[in-house]
C-alpha cells in the first residue's frame, strides 16, 4: 500500500509538472545561489593565487634572522659571494610621510627589480641604479600624477620620540607595475641609504646544495626553500576571502530561509489543491502516516531535483562569466566543479525542501475520507490561528524585546571603553530572528490588522479593492508567510540603506574633522604674508588659529562658522550652528573624563565658566579637545600671535601660495583634499555590495509572490468564472489579481519598514560611531514604489491566464 499511495503522487507530479516546477522553484534559486558562491569563492581565491607574487617565482632560498633579529650588510654580502648563489636580496622597507600632503604616506620596498628575485616588473622609464632614486608604482603615480623625472620629499621619523624629522628628496626614475597606492620600489642598498638599515630576510637564488653553505653565513637563521615560502604566503593571504566569503555566506543563508518560507507556503497550496484525491486514497485504506510520508518523499524528489537544476545554472553562469572575463580586462581562473559542495548542495535542498514539505504534508494528510463525496476539489484556505501559535508568537516578541532592552543598557556614554560590541551584534541578530519567527507565529493577526488599516485606501479602488481585501482575509494564513518573506527582504534592503546613509554622515563629519580646509599652514604665519594671502582671488577662506594646550587637553580657537567644510559635522550630541560666545564645543574624551555634556558649565584654567554646545564624536578640528572663541583662549593664556592658517582654494593656487609664504613658512603647508574621495567611494561601493546581497531575499520573495499566485488562480477558477459571469470584465479580473499581488508588496513593505528603520538605529548604536540616524528618504520612496511596481508584475502571468478561461468553462471546473 505504500508503494501504492507513493506512485499515486508521482504520478500526479509527472502529470501536472508545472506544479511540481513552481513549488521547487525557490529551492531552486536557492540552490544556484549557495552554489554560485561555492564557485566565486574558489574562483577568486584562484585567480588571486595566480597572480600572487610576495616571493618572486625564481627564489630558491629564503632566510629568516634567528638570533640576533637581524642579518648585517656583511653576512648579505657574503652570502652574494657564495658558490653557487646566483643573486641575493635582501627583504627591507621604509616608511616615508609625504611632504605637503597631510596623512599620504609612501612605503618603499627593497626589489632588485630584475633578474631571478625580482617580484615587480619594469613599465615605464628606468629602474633606480644611484641614491635617492625610486621607482613608484603605476597605482600610485596615477592617484598622485607623478611622472618619470620628478621630484617628491618624504619625510622620515626618526629619534627616540619618533617625530624628529628627517627630509629627504627623492628622483623618481621609473614606474613598476604594483597595483598598491602608496608603494615604491628600489634595490635594497638604495632603500638602506634612504634611512632602513635592519632587515631580518634575505631572497637568494642559489643552485641546488648551496644551503649548508649559506647557513654557515648566515648563522642561526631558519632557512625555507621558495616553494615552502610561497605555499605559506599563499595561504595566508587568502584568508581575507575567508573573512569576506563568511560575511556573504550571512546573506545566502537568510535566502535559504526565505526559501524553504515560500516552499513550505506553496506545498501547503499544492496540496489543498489534492483534497478530493487525497480523501479517495484514504477511502481506498491509505493511512494518514502512509499519506504523509508519500507527500514528504514527493517533497524531497522535487527538492533534490531543484537542487540539481540550480547547481548546473549555477555552474553554468560561472563559466560563462569566466569565458567572458577577458573581453572585461581582468582574466579569472577557471572554477573547475567541486563535485563535493555539488552533492552536499542537492542534498542539501532535498532535505530543505523535505522539511519543509513535514507540516503541510502531515495537514493534508488528516483529511477525512468523507471529503471525497463533496463536490469541491480543494480545502478552502485557512484563517486566524490557535491558542499555541499565539503564546508562542508572544514569547518570541517578549524575547526580541529584552535583548533590545539588554542592548540599550550595554551601550557606552561618550567616550568611555566599549567592551561589549560583540555581544551586543549578537543580540540584535538573536532579537531580529525572534522577531521574524512571532511574525510568522503571528501571521495571521498582523495581515488582519494590517488590512484593517489599509481598508480605506483600498476602498478607493471600489469592487476591486473590496475583493482583494476580502480574498487575503480569507487566505490570511497563506498571505502571512508570503507577507513575512517579503518583509525579510525590505527589512534587510532598509536597514542596509539607513545604516549607509548614516555611515556616510559619520564619514562626511570625520573627513571635515580632519580636513577642515583644502590646505593648511601648522606653523606661525606672519600678519604682513596672511594680508597678501587675502588679497588673492582664488583664495575663498583664509583663517588664522591658534592652538593651546589647556592642563591635559589642547584648545584652538578655529572659525568653525567661516569653514564650508563644517557643515557636513553633524554633533551626535548638540549642534555647531550659532554663536560661539560663552560656550565651547568639545571632544567625547572631554565630555566621559570630565563628565558634561550639552548645557553643562566647564571651567578650563583660570578662563571664565563656559557651556557646552556641542560634543564631538572623537576629536575636534585640527586634532584639539575643545574649540572656544579667539577672546575666550586668550584668556586662557594663549600668545596671541598664530599658530598656522587654513585655507580654502583650488588645487591650482597651492604653488602661488607656497610662493607667498616663502621657502620657511611653505615646509609646513598640507594639502588635506586628496583622501575625502577615496574614502567615500570604498563606502559607497561596500553598501552597494551589501545592497545587492540583501537583494537576494527580495528576489526569493518576488518568486513567492508569484507562485502563489500562480497556484491561487488554479484553485479560484469557479471564483473567477463567477465573477465574469457577474459582470467582471477580463481586464477587471487582470486587476484584481495584481491587486491582491500587490497587497502582498505593501503589507510586507509596512513591516519592512517598521523593523528595519529601528533595527538600523539599535546597530548604529551598538556599533559605537555616533552617528546621526539619517532617513534617505529619497531612497526609501524609491524602494517602495519599485516594491510595488514589481508585486503586480509578479502575479501578471496568472492574471492573464485566469483571464483566457471562459465563465461557463471556469464554472464546470473541478479544480
Amino acid at each position: 500500500m505504500n508503494l501504492t499511495v507513493l506512485s499515486t503522487q508521482l504520478e500526479g507530479v509527472r502529470l501536472r509538472p508545472g506544479r511540481g516546477l513552481m513549488t521547487g522553484l525557490s529551492i531552486l534559486l536557492a540552490s544556484f545561489i549557495v552554489f554560485s558562491t561555492v564557485l566565486a569563492y574558489q574562483v577568486t581565491t584562484q585567480t588571486f593565487l595566480n597572480s600572487f607574487s610576495a616571493t618572486a617565482p625564481g627564489t630558491s632560498l629564503v632566510a629568516e634572522a634567528g638570533t640576533p633579529a637581524t642579518f648585517s650588510r656583511a653576512q648579505l654580502e657574503k652570502a652574494r659571494a657564495t658558490d653557487g648563489v646566483v643573486a641575493a636580496s635582501a627583504r627591507l622597507s621604509a616608511s616615508f610621510e609625504v611632504a605637503g600632503v597631510a596623512g599620504r604616506r609612501l612605503e618603499v620596498e627593497a626589489d632588485p627589480g630584475s633578474g631571478p628575485l625580482a617580484t615587480q616588473k619594469l613599465t615605464r622609464g628606468q629602474y633606480p641604479d644611484g641614491p635617492r632614486q625610486i621607482a613608484l608604482g603605476e597605482a600610485t603615480a596615477k592617484a598622485w600624477s607623478i611622472e618619470p623625472g620628478a621630484q617628491i620629499q618624504l619625510i622620515l621619523l626618526g629619534g627616540e620620540s619618533g617625530t624628529e624629522k628627517t627630509i629627504l628628496r627623492v628622483t623618481v626614475t621609473g614606474l613598476v607595475d604594483s597595483d598598491v597606492t602608496g608603494m615604491a620600489f628600489a634595490p635594497d642598498t638604495i632603500v638602506s641609504q634612504l634611512g632602513e638599515q635592519d632587515f631580518s630576510r634575505i631572497d637568494l637564488a642559489a643552485a641546488p646544495g648551496t644551503t649548508r653553505s649559506v647557513a654557515e653565513i648566515l648563522g642561526d637563521a631558519r632557512i625555507r626553500t621558495g616553494d615552502e615560502v610561497r605555499t605559506a604566503e599563499a595561504k595566508e593571504a587568502v584568508r581575507q576571502f575567508d573573512q569576506v566569503f563568511t560575511a556573504i555566506s550571512v546573506f545566502v543563508l537568510i535566502a535559504v530561509i526565505a526559501a524553504m518560507l515560500v516552499a513550505t507556503s506553496t506545498f501547503r497550496i499544492v496540496f489543498a489543491q489534492r483534497l478530493k484525491q487525497l480523501a479517495l486514497l484514504r477511502t481506498i485504506g491509505g493511512q494518514q502516516g502512509q499519506i504523509g510520508v508519500a507527500l514528504t518523499i514527493e517533497g524531497a524528489l522535487t527538492g533534490l531535483v531543484a537542487g540539481v537544476l540550480g547547481v548546473a545554472a549555477a555552474f553554468g553562469a560561472v563559466q560563462l562569466a569566466v569565458a567572458l572575463s577577458g573581453a572585461w580586462g581582468r582574466s579569472l581562473a577557471p572554477s573547475g566543479f567541486p563535485l563535493t559542495a555539488a552533492v552536499v548542495t542537492v542534498l542539501g535542498a532535498g532535505l530543505l525542501t523535505a522539511g519543509a514539505v513535514v507540516a503541510p504534508a502531515l495537514s493534508a494528510a488528516d483529511v477525512s475520507p468523507l471529503q471525497a463525496l463533496r463536490s469541491s476539489d480543494t480545502t478552502p484556505a485557512r484563517s486566524g490561528i490557535g491558542l499555541l501559535r499565539l503564546l508562542l508568537g508572544l514569547l518570541f516578541t517578549a524575547g526580541a524585546v529584552g535583548l533590545v532592552h539588554q542592548v540599550i543598557t550595554a551601550l557606552p556614554v561618550a567616550g568611555q571603553e566599549y567592551t561589549s560590541l560583540d555581544a551586543n551584534l549578537l543580540q540584535i541578530v538573536a532579537s531580529g530572528t525572534l522577531v521574524f519567527l512571532a511574525m510568522i507565529a503571528l501571521g495571521p493577526l498582523l495581515v488582519h490588522a494590517l488590512l484593517w488599516c489599509l481598508a480605506p485606501a483600498l476602498r478607493l479602488l471600489g469592487t476591486t479593492g473590496e475583493l482583494a481585501i476580502e480574498s487575503l482575509r480569507r487566505a490570511s494564513r497563506r498571505a502571512a508567510v508570503v507577507t513575512v518573506v517579503v518583509a525579510l527582504g525590505v527589512t534587510l534592503v532598509t536597514g542596509t540603506v539607513v545604516t549607509a546613509a548614516s555611515a556616510q554622515a559619520v564619514v562626511d563629519s570625520g573627513l571635515a574633522m580632519d580636513s577642515p580646509a583644502d590646505f593648511v599652514v601648522d606653523g606661525r604665519v606672519p600678519d604682513a604674508t596672511i594680508q597678501k594671502l587675502r588679497m588673492q582671488s582664488s583664495l575663498s577662506v583664509l583663517s588664522p588659529y591658534r592652538i593651546f594646550p589647556v592642563g591635559d587637553y589642547t584648545a584652538t580657537d578655529l572659525d568653525l562658522a567661516s569653514l564650508p567644510a563644517m557643515q557636513a559635522v553633524k554633533p551626535p550630541h548638540g549642534t555647531l550652528d550659532g554663536s560661539l560666545t560663552g560656550r565651547a564645543v568639545i571632544s567625547d574624551r572631554v565630555s566621559y573624563e570630565m563628565g558634561v555634556t550639552v548645557g553643562d558649565q566647564i571651567r578650563l584654567g583660570k578662563g571664565e565658566s563656559l557651556t557646552v554646545k556641542a560634543v564631538l564624536s572623537g576629536n575636534g578640528p585640527l586634532e584639539a579637545d575643545l574649540v572656544v572663541t579667539s577672546s575666550e583662549l586668550t584668556a586662557l593664556g594663549a600668545p596671541t600671535r598664530n599658530t598656522g592658517v587654513v585655507i580654502d582654494a583650488p588645487a591650482s593656487a597651492e604653488p602661488r601660495i607656497r610662493s607667498l609664504l616663502g621657502p620657511k613658512v611653505s615646509t609646513g603647508l598640507s594639502s588635506l583634499r586628496t583622501e575625502g574621495d577615496s574614502v567615500r567611494s570604498a563606502v559607497a561601493k561596500l553598501f552597494a555590495a551589501a545592497l545587492g546581497l540583501v537583494g537576494l531575499t527580495v528576489l526569493i520573495a518576488l518568486i513567492g509572490v508569484g507562485t502563489t499566485m500562480s497556484l491561487t488562480v488554479m484553485e479560484r477558477i469557479r471564483e473567477f468564472g463567477l465573477l465574469r459571469a457577474l459582470g467582471l470584465t477580463r481586464p477587471g479580473l487582470r486587476g484584481l489579481i495584481g491587486t491582491e499581488s500587490c497587497l502582498y508588496g505593501m503589507l510586507g513593505t509596512v513591516l519592512g519598514l517598521a523593523l528595519g528603520i529601528p533595527y538600523a538605529w539599535l546597530s548604529l548604536l551598538a556599533l559605537n560611531l555616533n552617528a546621526p540616524l539619517e532617513l534617505p528618504v529619497l531612497q526609501l520612496v524609491a524602494m517602495v514604489l519599485l516594491l510595488l511596481l514589481v508585486t503586480p508584475l509578479a502575479g501578471l502571468l496568472p492574471s492573464r491566464r485566469a483571464a483566457r478561461v471562459s465563465p461557463i468553462a471556469a464554472l464546470g471546473a473541478g479544480g
